[in-house]
C-alpha cells in the first residue's frame, strides 16, 4: 500500500468521526441532495456534472470551464479582472447526508503576472510636457499582487419539501479594493438535453431558446456590434414587463417538456440597501462557440466594501421531471406566503375576458377643427358595445390634461365633471365600469414650475401628436416635457391625495395609475396609494386600481387588479406569461388588442386579461369602434361565451400551459387548467392555415385517476359538446379541421 493510500485512508476514518466525506481519491466530489446529483471538482469546487432522474444530465463540462461563483475585481491597471472557483485551487469540501460546503480561503484570479507572462511589467498611458505627445510607461511593482484575499463559503443543502436544493453564498472582502458584481449561482456548461430547439429558458414572461438564438451560424459569422447577442450574451432581469424586464418575476426554468430545472432565490419585494439592484433578480446567458454549451448566471450589483461580508439570500433550485409547471410548485407557495393583498380583485375583473382603452382626445384642447375622438355624452354608447362583447371595464385616456396636481378637469371638448359623473353612471347601470386613466409621477409645466422643479428638453418628456414629425418626443414640441418628483415628497403627497379624493368623490372612484413605480429610498407612493385605495373602497367596494407596473412586480401585486401595460400578444413576440399567470392571483396581466382575433384568442388561452385597444383606420390608438371589426367582435364574444361557462377551470384551477404534452407541438397555443381530478384543455390553431391538429398528453402526472382512465368531452369553438370517449393516461388525439387562428377545448375528467 503506498504512502498516498494510508493518508487517505486515515482521512476517511477521520471524517467518518466528523460526519463528513472527504474528496475522492478520483478528483471530485459527488452529492446527491434530494435526488439532484452534484459532481465538483475536488481542487476548485466548480460543479462539474449536474443530473437528475429521468433527465438526465444538465451540465456537462471540464474543471476548466466548470464555476459555481464568479466576480467582478477591477484593477486600476486592468479593469477586466475576475476572481472565481474556476481559477482557485485548494478548495474545502465538506458532506453530510444533506449538505455540501464549499470553502475558498482565497478566490483565485483570471490574471497573473509572473516571470513567464508574455507582458513583464504594467503599463500606464502618460503625457508628456516636452514631446507634447502620450507615451507608455512602466510601472514598478506588479499589480497583479493583490493586497489581502477574497473569501467565500457556497453552501448546498436539501429542502425541507424533499424535492429542491437551497444554494446560499457569502463572500468575505479582505482586500483593499470594492467589489460591484458577484454571479451566483453560476452553471457554466449546460447542455440541451431535450435538444438544440427545445430546451429553452423559461421566465414567468418570455421564452428563449439559447441553443438556437446564441448559436453562431458559421456561414454567417459574427457581427461585432455590441448588441450582438451570440457575441456578447443576453442579460435579463425582473420589473414590469418592458423590454429591458422581461422575467417580470424572479423566477426562471431550464428545461422542456421532459424535465429541467426552475431556479428562483426567496427574496420578496425589495433587498437591502447594499444591494443596488434590489428589487430585480438580473441574469446573464452566453452560448460558448468553443463547446456549444450554455453558461447561466444570476448577477449581483453589489458594492462589497474593503473589510464587508455579503451574504445572499438562498436560491432554491428545484429540478423535476416534466415541464416547468412541476418546478414552478415551490415558488407558487413562497408567492403565497409573501402576497398581502390589501383588497380582494373585484368580481368583474376576475372573472372577465378583460377592458377597453378609450382615448378620449389627442390631448390639444385649442385644435381649431376639435380635438376629440369621444365626448363623455359618447360613454354609455362605447359601454353598452363593450357589454355587447364581453366587456365589462373601460379605461379612459387622455380625457384630462395630464402630468398636474391637482388633477385637472376634463377637457372642455369633451365636456364637464358632472357630465362625466353621469356618463360613468350611465355606465354603470349598463354593467361596464369606468375606470380614469392619470399620470402624476411626474409634472409639466405649470405644476413643475409651482413645485420649483426645472423641465428639461422636450426629448425628455411625453409629448406626441398624430401631425408631429416624429409623432413621439418631437424636438420642437414640449407641451407634455416632464421632471420627475420624489414621491416623498410632502407637497405632492398631500396634493395628489386632495386631487385624487376629487375625482373619486365627483367623477370615478376607478383609477389607473401611470408609471406605478417606487423604490425603497422612496416609499412614498405605496403610503400613498393605501390612503388612495381606502378612500375609494369606502365609496366603491368594486373600484377598481390598474396601473403600469414599472419597477417590482411583488410590491405592485399587493395592490393593482390589473396592468396597463404596453404589451401585446405574445409579449415582446416571444413573450409567455403563463407562468406568472400559474402563481400570481393579482394583477390580472394585460395584453393590449387592436383588431386581430388571433391576438384575442391566443392571449385569452393564456388567461391574460384583453386590453380591448382598438383604433379607427388611421386613426390613434382606442379611437375606434368594435363594431369596425367584425372578427374582432365574434372572437371577443367567443371567448366570453367559453370564459363563463368554464368559470371555475379559469378561477381556480391551475394552469399549467402546455405541460401536459407529451411531445413537442408544431405552432399551436396550448393551455391546460387543472382543476382537482380535471382538467380543461384549450387550445388556438397558430400554424397559419386552416389544419387537423395531432397531440399526445400524458395525463398521469397531473390528474389522479385510480383507473388510469379518463373520460374526454370534445367541444366545438363554440362551446358546444361535439363528442365523449374514454382514454388512457397516454391520451392521443386527433382534432377535427381547425380554422386558423380559432379554438379547440377538451375536458378530461378523472374516472374512480
Amino acid at each position: 500500500m503506498s504512502i498516498r493510500d494510508c493518508l487517505f485512508g486515515i482521512m476517511m476514518l477521520v471524517c467518518a468521526f466528523l460526519g463528513t466525506t472527504p474528496v475522492s481519491a478520483e478528483g471530485v466530489v459527488e452529492a446527491n441532495l434530494n435526488g439532484l446529483t452534484l459532481v465538483l471538482d475536488a481542487d476548485t469546487g466548480s460543479i462539474v456534472e449536474m443530473s437528475y432522474p429521468g433527465v438526465g444530465k444538465m451540465i456537462d463540462t471540464p474543471a476548466a470551464r466548470a464555476s459555481i461563483i464568479d466576480m467582478a475585481f477591477p484593477i486600476k491597471e486592468w479593469e477586466p479582472l475576475r476572481l472565481a472557483s474556476r481559477y482557485s485551487s485548494g478548495a474545502r469540501i465538506e458532506k453530510t447526508a444533506n449538505r455540501v460546503t464549499i470553502t475558498w480561503d482565497v478566490l483565485g484570479a483570471s490574471r497573473r503576472r509572473t516571470a513567464r507572462s508574455k507582458v513583464q511589467d504594467a503599463v500606464q498611458l502618460q503625457y508628456d510636457e516636452k514631446t507634447k505627445r502620450y507615451v507608455w510607461a512602466r510601472l514598478p511593482g506588479n499589480p497583479f499582487d493583490i493586497q489581502g484575499k477574497v473569501s467565500a463559503t457556497v453552501t448546498l443543502k436539501a429542502a425541507p419539501d424533499g424535492k429542491s436544493v437551497l444554494m446560499g453564498c457569502t463572500v468575505e472582502n479582505n482586500t483593499p479594493l470594492t467589489i460591484p458584481q458577484v454571479l451566483f449561482p453560476d452553471f457554466f456548461g449546460l447542455v440541451p438535453f431535450h435538444g438544440t430547439d427545445n430546451t429553452v429558458i423559461r421566465t414567468s414572461g418570455y421564452v428563449s431558446r439559447p441553443f438556437v438564438e446564441l448559436w453562431t451560424d458559421p456561414n454567417n459569422g459574427i457581427n461585432y456590434y455590441a448588441v450582438d447577442s451570440r457575441y456578447c450574451g443576453i442579460e435579463t432581469a425582473s420589473g414590469g414587463g418592458f423590454g429591458s424586464t422581461p422575467m417580470i418575476a424572479k423566477w426562471m426554468d431550464f428545461g422542456g417538456l421532459n424535465g429541467g430545472f426552475s431556479l428562483f432565490r426567496k427574496r420578496w419585494s425589495w433587498g437591502p440597501e447594499s444591494d443596488k439592484a434590489g428589487y430585480q433578480e438580473k441574469v446573464w446567458m452566453k452560448l460558448s462557440e468553443l463547446d456549444n454549451k450554455l453558461r447561466l448566471a444570476c448577477t449581483h450589483v453589489v458594492d462589497i466594501k474593503p473589510g464587508e461580508t455579503w451574504e445572499t439570500e438562498e436560491y432554491v433550485l428545484t429540478p423535476h421531471t416534466h415541464g416547468w409547471a412541476k418546478g414552478i410548485e415551490p415558488y407558487r407557495q413562497f408567492v403565497r406566503d409573501n402576497l398581502k393583498r390589501q383588497y380582494p380583485v373585484p368580481k368583474h375583473v376576475r372573472e372577465g375576458i378583460g377592458y377597453r382603452t378609450v382615448y378620449m382626445t389627442e390631448a390639444y384642447p385649442n385644435d381649431p377643427d376639435g380635438d376629440y375622438t369621444f365626448k363623455c355624452s359618447d360613454l354609455p354608447m362605447l359601454a353598452k358595445e363593450c357589454k355587447g362583447n364581453g366587456i365589462d371595464e373601460m379605461c379612459l385616456w387622455a380625457w384630462n390634461w395630464n402630468l398636474q396636481v391637482p388633477v385637472t378637469p376634463p377637457f372642455p371638448q369633451i365636456g364637464t365633471e358632472e357630465g362625466m359623473r353621469k356618463a360613468v353612471e350611465e355606465c354603470r347601470k349598463i354593467g361596464v365600469n369606468v375606470n380614469l386613466f392619470i399620470s402624476l409621477m411626474a409634472l409639466a409645466n405649470p405644476t413643475a414650475q409651482r413645485y420649483g422643479l426645472q423641465v428639461p428638453p422636450p426629448s425628455e418628456g411625453w409629448t406626441y401628436h398624430a401631425e408631429f414629425v416624429p409623432v413621439m418626443r418631437p424636438y420642437y414640441g414640449s407641451g407634455l416635457s416632464c421632471a420627475h418628483i420624489a414621491t416623498t415628497d410632502a407637497r405632492w403627497q398631500e396634493g395628489v391625495y386632495d386631487a385624487c379624493t376629487h375625482l373619486i368623490d365627483t367623477m370615478s372612484p376607478s383609477i389607473g395609475w401611470d408609471q406605478f413605480m417606487g423604490y425603497p429610498s422612496e416609499p412614498g407612493l405605496y403610503t400613498l396609494i393605501e390612503r388612495i385605495r381606502a378612500y375609494a373602497k369606502a365609496r366603491d367596494p368594486e373600484s377598481t386600481l390598474n396601473g403600469e407596473s414599472v419597477t417590482n412586480i411583488d410590491n405592485d401585486a399587493q395592490f393593482l387588479d390589473y396592468t396597463w401595460n404596453w404589451n401585446g400578444w405574445p409579449w415582446r413576440g416571444d413573450g409567455d406569461c403563463r407562468p406568472f399567470n400559474s402563481v400570481y392571483p393579482a394583477p390580472r396581466l394585460n395584453a393590449n388588442v387592436d383588431r386581430s382575433p388571433r391576438q384575442v384568442r391566443g392571449a385569452f388561452v393564456d388567461n391574460m386579461y384583453l386590453n380591448v385597444f382598438t383604433s379607427r383606420k388611421g386613426g390613434i390608438n382606442g379611437s375606434g369602434r368594435i363594431s369596425d371589426y367584425p372578427a374582432l367582435s365574434a372572437a371577443l364574444k367567443q371567448c366570453a361565451t367559453i370564459r363563463k361557462q368554464f368559470l371555475p377551470y379559469f378561477l381556480d384551477g391551475t394552469l399549467i400551459g402546455d405541460c401536459i404534452l407529451a411531445e413537442e407541438l408544431p405552432p399551436v397555443r396550448l393551455s391546460t387548467y387543472v382543476l382537482r381530478d380535471r382538467a380543461l384543455v384549450v387550445m388556438m390553431n397558430d400554424m397559419g392555415r386552416d389544419s387537423s391538429i395531432s397531440f399526445k398528453c400524458d395525463l398521469l402526472p397531473w390528474i389522479a385517476s385510480t383507473s388510469g382512465k379518463y373520460e374526454v368531452k370534445a367541444y366545438d369553438s363554440g362551446g358546444k359538446l361535439i363528442g365523449t370517449k374514454a382514454v388512457d393516461a397516454a391520451w392521443h388525439e386527433q382534432t377535427e379541421i381547425v380554422k386558423n387562428s380559432d379554438l379547440s377545448i377538451y375536458e378530461v375528467i378523472a374516472q374512480p
